[in-house]
């Protein structure tokens, strides 16, 4: 298992997933996504990480009563109380983690919640954007990018939901640099 692995399992799970412990013994980490990539990416490296199979799955959701609006589903679940009790856990000790686990971290967020934005006007107006209704989960991937040199900046849509940027683009070239996601690769994907 390596460090920046378990690093992008920590961001990815804090960015989209849910963690769920239950009364009867049951614990569950589970993904649901509309990006199968994602999806695979991450099912490959929890696969590694916690060195068993997890479920897998893909099932189409009705997005609202019309049957033309419709979403492809991809999820992925694995059952572990000692695998939930370690993710949820983990963020407290972001801080005390070399580099490559942060990056990994970073990652791992950036692949949940963060989109690469081209301006179609002007290709060389690039962002990097990284969306979530915890603020305190984008503090730290702030002090990360901080810490790597990064400089970035978070607003709030309103009160519930938050934005972190990273605007230049020296930056946004040392972000794409440090941080290998499929999504720089699609372009605007916000």
């Amino acid at each position: 298992m390596k460090a920046e692995e378990v690093g992008y399992l920590l961001g990815a799970i804090a960015g989209d997933c849910f963690i769920g412990k239950y009364k009867d013994g049951h614990f569950t980490i589970r993904l649901q996504t509309t990006s199968k990539l994602f999806a695979e990416k991450f099912k490959s490296i929890l696969e590694k990480v916690v060195k068993k199979k997890v479920h897998y799955w893909q099932y189409i959701r009705r997005i609202s009563d019309s049957p033309k609006k419709e979403s492809k589903i991809f999820d992925v679940e694995l059952h572990s109380k000692k695998w939930v009790e370690f993710f949820d856990e983990g963020l407290e000790n972001l801080n005390c983690l070399s580099k490559k686990p942060k990056i990994g971290f970073l990652e791992g967020l950036f692949d949940a919640e963060g989109c690469f934005l081209i301006n179609k006007k002007n290709p060389n107006d690039k962002r990097v954007l990284i969306s979530n209704n915890n603020k305190n989960l984008l503090i730290e991937a702030k002090n990360v990018l901080f810490n790597l040199g990064i400089p970035s900046k978070i607003r709030s849509s309103d009160d519930k939901h938050y934005l972190l940027g990273i605007y230049k683009q020296k930056d946004i070239n040392k972000f794409i640099q440090n941080v290998n996601s499929w999504k720089f690769n699609k372009g605007d994907n916000c």
